[in-house]
């Protein structure tokens, strides 16, 4: 298939979609990372129209935004991400680390009993007999 012919199918089925892809999307606080730190690592032109090669960063978060948004070109992610990120009704909670669990006291264990203290003991033939 051509890349237009991908297009054309991308953009029908987004259209019988309701503008939106049938596709999974990731959720909006890690779609929201993705394209801040995208947008953050890629350089702009330069005056002469020149564009920087992006470090491995930002080919790894282009990929990343690529699958995630089902397309094939990272400017296209990008649209598509921020469409996503707009139609989502609710506001975006960051996401957050889990806080730390507060430690757990140790338990003491009760010390052994020496032999002959009310435990059971072992007499000469391997019986466990109590005091």
């Amino acid at each position: 298939m051509t890349r237009k012919a991908d297009e054309a199918q991308e953009a029908e089925e987004a259209e019988e979609a309701g503008g939106v892809s049938p596709m999974l999307m990731p959720h909006p606080a890690t779609l929201r990372r993705l394209v801040d730190e995208y947008e953050a690592l890629i350089v702009p032109e330069d005056e002469g129209g020149a564009v920087a090669k992006p470090d491995q960063r930002a080919q790894d978060l282009a990929y990343t935004l690529c699958v995630s948004t089902g397309t094939r070109d990272v400017r296209r992610a990008l649209e598509r991400a921020r469409r996503h990120l707009a139609a989502v009704r609710r506001p975006v909670v960051p996401m957050r680390p889990v806080a730390p669990v507060a430690p757990v006291e140790p338990v003491a264990l009760p010390a052994p009993r020496p032999p002959g203290t009310g435990g059971p003991e072992a007499r000469d033939g391997g019986e466990a007999v109590s005091r």
